[in-house]
């Protein structure tokens, strides 16, 4: 074989061995396509399984409300809108905000809900501000949510087969007859009408949440929107347990009721308890150990300024804040309380919790200037039937000559027979 015939022969070789590598490649990419088609139909599949999953669950949900609130009044029956937001506001400046963990809250309420927050909540759910407007809103640690309005409650459930899908429903909110947070064996569940919409893991930071919500709800079932002073001292207590006995010596008397209390924002330097009575503002700086190392007392009438002061260094807050619901809370604040020409200076408060104490002081403030501008009682008139005044009059009588003396013997002897 010459060499042109091998060359031939080489190339010859060469372009059976091309042709057996593109059908190779040919057959791999059909191969290729056909697992990739394969697995897109799967994924297609397994999509409107967990789809198809979420859609029941959520209807199951609304229908076990809806079959378990049938013939139930309403919660919010009865309610007018703007009843329904006045109570939330005085409730979550009463009894939510004091003694509450801002840090370990899973919890926004009205009005402690930000333009920004709001808009987060349109990721989840589809809702018309003007017509449902939060009233509460809850964001568990796994991913589900709640958001309450004065309209609907609306719900987000992750599907426990894959935690990509969620079911995603909304009720009649004035529908329904109750909603009530229940301790389980794991943790807890909140229920409308007995059908458990989400629960949390076992968790004692969220205890307080669940128990100031259950006030909440149990207020407006039972139509007991007005919260006493008593009963503002009695539940701040509830939260704040122990603590509570290292103020008690410092009141003025036994009656004195506690109106708010904040713990700071826990970390080492800010080492302060702060509470408000319907008397006075007691701060409690405690020292490494935690005990009291010295206190403060400003009653009302001696505090004649306090401001809020704005720090935005929250810095060293924000990496233990990720994936809460509280970002409105981030803001922190001192404050600054004026008495006897010296300025008592508190550091590393929560905004809100700063601006309520402000508010608490100009409150109590002006409760006592209307005390003082009230004019001093009027003695008490003596009784028209008083015996000894009829006798000074019938004795006057006698003198002027319009009574006789036996007129005025019988008429006396009848006067101090009434003695």
């Amino acid at each position: 074989m010459g060499f042109m015939d091998s060359l031939k022969n080489a190339a010859g070789k060469a372009a059976e061995k091309a042709s057996q590598i593109k059908d190779q490649a040919a057959e791999m990419a059909a191969k290729a396509k056909e697992e990739a088609e394969k697995k897109k139909a799967e994924q297609e599949a397994h999509k409107a399984e967990m789809t198809a999953k979420a859609q029941a669950l959520a209807d199951g949900i609304v229908t076990a409300i809806h079959e378990n609130a049938a013939g139930k009044p309403g919660i919010f029956e009865g309610y007018s809108d703007k009843e329904l937001t006045d109570f939330t506001r005085a409730f979550a400046e009463k009894m939510f905000l004091p003694a509450s963990s801002t840090v370990v809250t899973r919890v926004l309420i009205y009005p402690y809900i930000s333009a920004k927050q709001i808009k987060n909540m349109h990721n989840t759910f589809e809702f018309d501000e003007a017509v449902d407007s939060p009233l509460l809103y809850i964001k568990t640690d796994n991913g589900q949510e709640l958001m309450l309005s004065k309209n609907r409650l609306m719900f987000k459930l992750v599907l426990p087969e894959d935690k990509k899908f969620s079911a995603v429903g909304s009720i009649n909110a004035k529908a329904a007859g109750g909603f009530e947070f229940v301790e389980t064996a794991d943790g807890y569940s909140f229920r409308c009408d007995d059908a458990e919409l989400i629960s949390f893991k076992l968790d004692k930071k969220y205890k307080q949440d669940f128990i100031a919500l259950n006030e909440y709800f149990s207020r407006l079932r039972d139509h007991r929107l007005e919260m006493t002073a008593e009963e503002i001292h009695q539940f701040i207590i509830s939260k704040i347990g122990d603590v509570y006995n290292m103020f008690t010596k410092y009141f003025a008397d036994e009656d004195e009721k506690i109106q708010f209390f904040a713990w700071g924002c826990n970390g080492l330097s800010a080492k302060d308890y702060i509470i408000c009575t319907d008397q006075q503002v007691i701060i409690l700086d405690r020292d490494m150990g935690g005990l009291t190392a010295n206190a403060t007392q400003l009653y009302y009438d001696d505090i004649t300024s306090a401001q809020v002061i704005q720090n935005s260094n929250t810095g060293s807050l924000t990496a233990d804040l990720i994936n809460t619901a509280l970002t409105a809370w981030l803001d922190v604040a001192d404050l600054d309380l004026s008495a006897a020409g010296a300025t008592i200076h508190i550091a590393n408060l929560y905004k809100n919790e700063a601006e309520r104490i402000v508010a608490i002081y100009h409150q109590m403030r002006k409760q006592l200037k209307n005390k003082s501008a009230q004019p001093a009682p009027a003695p008490a008139a003596a009784p028209a039937n008083d015996p000894m005044e009829q006798l000074k009059k019938l004795n006057a009588l006698k003198e002027a000559g319009i009574l006789s003396d036996e007129e005025f013997a019988a008429k006396k002897a009848e006067l101090l027979a009434k003695i």
